[in-house]
């Protein structure tokens, strides 16, 4: 399992004082796409020392927000206009997105790729450097 985050405010500043994003799951209970990505991805991710925490998309879980604020997985993700199970987010300070989201579970077989193309992309962003990546 992933861990539910206490604060996103404090996860955040930890991934960026390592020059990391933060890689937020969404997910939902029951829902067999975030169990493909939290296990084949994400879990292994977490285990090597990434700075990895998963929401609930439908649970009044408490949680300290970006700004200090405090919030709920379900009011968390209806505020940042999560749709899809499994969402994928790469935060910063305050909440900033570093690099486009993973929504569902475009072609499995290149999810490893995607994800890891992403991550390069936002620690590129954390350090100042748009790097050479395409994404927008």
């Amino acid at each position: 399992a992933l861990p539910h985050p206490v604060s996103l405010e404090l996860e955040t500043e930890k991934a960026s004082a390592a020059e990391r994003p933060l890689v937020i799951l969404f997910s939902l209970q029951g829902c067999p796409y975030c169990e493909v990505v939290r296990r084949n991805y994400l879990i292994t991710m977490h285990a090597a020392g990434g700075h990895v925490v998963q929401l609930e998309m439908r649970k009044q879980l408490a949680v300290i927000g970006f700004l200090g604020e405090t919030t709920t997985h379900e009011a968390l993700g209806r505020a940042l206009k999560i749709k899809v199970a499994p969402t994928v987010v790469f935060a910063g300070a305050k909440g900033v997105e570093l690099a486009p989201r993973i929504s569902g579970v475009p072609l499995l077989d290149f999810y490893g790729a995607y994800l890891d193309e992403r991550i390069a992309y936002a620690t590129a962003q954390l350090r100042g450097n748009r790097g050479r990546s395409n994404l927008t």
